[in-house]
Protein backbone atom coordinates (compact mmCIF):
# COMPACT_ATOMS: atom_id res chain seq x y z
CA UNK A 1 0.00 0.00 0.00
CA UNK A 2 2.98 2.07 0.63
CA UNK A 3 4.74 1.94 -2.75
CA UNK A 4 2.16 2.23 -5.35
CA UNK A 5 3.58 3.75 -8.74
CA UNK A 6 0.80 6.46 -10.33
CA UNK A 7 -1.03 5.35 -13.46
CA UNK A 8 -0.91 8.87 -14.50
CA UNK A 9 1.55 7.80 -16.83
CA UNK A 10 4.79 9.35 -14.56
CA UNK A 11 7.06 7.40 -12.42
CA UNK A 12 5.50 9.21 -9.07
CA UNK A 13 5.61 6.75 -5.91
CA UNK A 14 1.85 6.86 -4.12
CA UNK A 15 0.69 5.39 -0.84
CA UNK A 16 -2.15 3.96 -2.50
CA UNK A 17 -5.87 5.18 -1.41
CA UNK A 18 -5.16 6.95 1.69
CA UNK A 19 -8.56 7.04 2.99
CA UNK A 20 -8.59 3.20 2.56
CA UNK A 21 -4.68 2.58 3.96
CA UNK A 22 -6.19 5.43 7.06
CA UNK A 23 -8.79 3.04 8.15
CA UNK A 24 -7.10 0.09 7.82
CA UNK A 25 -4.02 1.37 10.39
CA UNK A 26 -7.02 2.68 12.74
CA UNK A 27 -8.23 -1.17 13.07
CA UNK A 28 -5.29 -2.84 13.34
CA UNK A 29 -4.01 -0.59 16.23
CA UNK A 30 -7.52 -1.46 17.84
CA UNK A 31 -6.74 -5.20 17.14
CA UNK A 32 -3.38 -4.74 18.70
CA UNK A 33 -4.62 -2.70 21.40
CA UNK A 34 -7.20 -5.19 22.69
CA UNK A 35 -4.74 -8.39 22.57
CA UNK A 36 -2.42 -5.85 24.73
CA UNK A 37 -5.67 -5.86 26.87
CA UNK A 38 -6.51 -9.52 26.77
CA UNK A 39 -2.63 -10.05 27.32
CA UNK A 40 -3.81 -8.57 31.14
CA UNK A 41 -1.41 -5.45 30.42
CA UNK A 42 -2.80 -2.68 32.50
CA UNK A 43 -4.00 0.71 30.61
CA UNK A 44 -2.74 3.40 30.41
CA UNK A 45 -1.57 2.79 26.43
CA UNK A 46 0.29 5.10 24.44
CA UNK A 47 -0.02 5.03 20.90
CA UNK A 48 2.70 5.87 18.21
CA UNK A 49 2.95 5.98 14.56
CA UNK A 50 5.66 6.80 12.21
CA UNK A 51 6.00 7.00 8.12
CA UNK A 52 9.18 5.58 7.03
CA UNK A 53 11.11 6.01 4.23
CA UNK A 54 8.13 8.95 2.26
CA UNK A 55 10.50 11.58 1.31
CA UNK A 56 8.60 12.59 -2.20
CA UNK A 57 5.50 10.47 -1.97
CA UNK A 58 2.32 11.38 -2.31
CA UNK A 59 -1.21 9.70 -1.73
CA UNK A 60 -4.11 9.16 -3.65
CA UNK A 61 -7.59 9.55 -2.09
CA UNK A 62 -10.88 8.53 -3.36
CA UNK A 63 -12.00 6.15 -6.18
CA UNK A 64 -10.48 7.95 -9.07
CA UNK A 65 -7.29 8.12 -7.06
CA UNK A 66 -6.75 11.99 -7.16
CA UNK A 67 -4.19 13.36 -5.52
CA UNK A 68 -4.02 14.47 -1.92
CA UNK A 69 -3.83 18.20 -1.30
CA UNK A 70 -0.46 18.32 0.51
CA UNK A 71 1.42 17.30 -2.65
CA UNK A 72 4.89 15.08 -2.13
CA UNK A 73 6.06 14.50 1.19
CA UNK A 74 9.10 16.51 2.13
CA UNK A 75 10.64 14.61 4.51
CA UNK A 76 12.06 10.66 4.66
CA UNK A 77 10.53 10.29 8.31
CA UNK A 78 7.58 11.39 9.87
CA UNK A 79 6.38 11.07 13.78
CA UNK A 80 2.99 11.81 14.36
CA UNK A 81 1.48 13.14 17.94
CA UNK A 82 0.26 10.04 19.89
CA UNK A 83 -2.50 9.00 21.42
CA UNK A 84 -3.27 7.96 24.71
CA UNK A 85 -5.71 5.57 26.19
CA UNK A 86 -6.32 5.79 29.73
CA UNK A 87 -8.99 4.41 31.72
CA UNK A 88 -11.25 7.52 31.48
CA UNK A 89 -11.07 7.86 27.66
CA UNK A 90 -12.30 5.00 24.64
CA UNK A 91 -10.09 4.05 21.36
CA UNK A 92 -12.07 6.41 19.12
CA UNK A 93 -11.29 9.01 21.87
CA UNK A 94 -7.86 8.06 22.29
CA UNK A 95 -6.90 7.38 18.13
CA UNK A 96 -8.41 10.55 17.27
CA UNK A 97 -5.27 13.12 17.43
CA UNK A 98 -3.00 10.38 15.66
CA UNK A 99 -5.60 10.21 13.06
CA UNK A 100 -5.87 13.53 12.69
CA UNK A 101 -2.38 14.79 12.74
CA UNK A 102 -1.91 11.95 9.89
CA UNK A 103 -4.59 13.82 7.91
CA UNK A 104 -2.38 17.38 8.34
CA UNK A 105 0.76 15.67 7.05
CA UNK A 106 -1.00 14.76 3.79
CA UNK A 107 -2.60 18.04 3.44
CA UNK A 108 -6.12 17.10 4.73
CA UNK A 109 -7.81 19.26 6.95
CA UNK A 110 -9.81 16.34 8.86
CA UNK A 111 -9.03 12.71 9.05
CA UNK A 112 -11.52 10.53 6.94
CA UNK A 113 -12.72 8.64 9.82
CA UNK A 114 -14.49 11.68 12.23
CA UNK A 115 -16.97 13.99 11.26
CA UNK A 116 -14.80 17.77 11.34
CA UNK A 117 -16.64 17.85 15.28
CA UNK A 118 -14.92 14.93 16.13
CA UNK A 119 -18.31 12.34 15.48
CA UNK A 120 -16.84 8.63 14.40
CA UNK A 121 -17.94 7.96 10.80
CA UNK A 122 -16.82 4.53 10.81
CA UNK A 123 -17.89 1.73 12.99
CA UNK A 124 -15.28 0.01 13.25
CA UNK A 125 -13.20 2.30 15.59
CA UNK A 126 -15.92 3.56 18.09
Amino acid sequence: MMNRVSNNGDSQPTIYRWDRFEEYLAIKIKELIEVILDYGIAKPIYIFVSLLNVKGKTATFGEWGDQTPGGPLMQDIIKIVPGYISHDNSFSEAIFPVMTNLAHVFGFEYTSLYFPDGEVVNHYIK
